[in-house]
C-alpha cells in the first residue's frame, strides 16, 4: 500500500458568453490544488488506485459592451424624418471557479523490480 499527498499548479482557460448579446469574455486563469491518494497491490503485477484532488482558480470578474446602431435613409419611414436608434448592451458578471476531482483506475506492471547483483 502506497499513501501520498499532492499539491501544485493549476491552470486553464475559461470563459463566459451570452451570443444572443453579443457579449463575450476568456482567459486563462492560474490557481493551485492540493490532494491524496492511495495505490492498493492486489498481486505482484497489479494495483487500483483512487485520488482526490481540490483545484481553485480563483476569482473572475468580467464586463463586456456591445453597440448596436440602425439609421434610416433620410424621409423614411415618414417623409422629413430621420430615424437613428442606439441599442447598448452591458453584461458583467463575477463567480469564483474551484473543482473536487477524484480519480480511480487500474494500474498493471509489466517487470519485477530490478535487482543488481554484484
Amino acid at each position: 500500500m502506497l499513501l501520498y499527498a499532492t499539491g501544485g499548479l493549476a491552470y486553464g482557460h475559461l470563459g463566459a458568453s451570452a451570443p444572443a448579446m453579443g457579449l463575450s469574455w476568456g482567459g486563462t486563469k492560474a490557481g493551485w490544488t492540493v490532494g491524496a491518494g492511495g495505490e492498493f497491490a492486489i498481486d505482484r503485477n497489479w494495483s487500483v488506485k483512487v485520488e482526490y484532488l481540490y483545484m481553485d482558480l480563483g476569482s473572475f470578474n468580467g464586463a463586456s459592451t456591445a453597440t448596436t446602431t440602425v439609421a434610416n435613409a433620410l424621409n423614411t419611414p415618414t417623409p422629413g424624418f430621420n430615424t437613428v436608434t442606439t441599442t447598448t448592451t452591458t453584461g458583467s458578471f463575477g463567480t469564483r471557479f474551484t473543482d473536487n476531482i477524484v480519480r480511480v483506475g487500474v494500474n498493471y506492471r509489466f517487470s519485477g523490480p530490478v535487482v543488481a547483483k554484484y
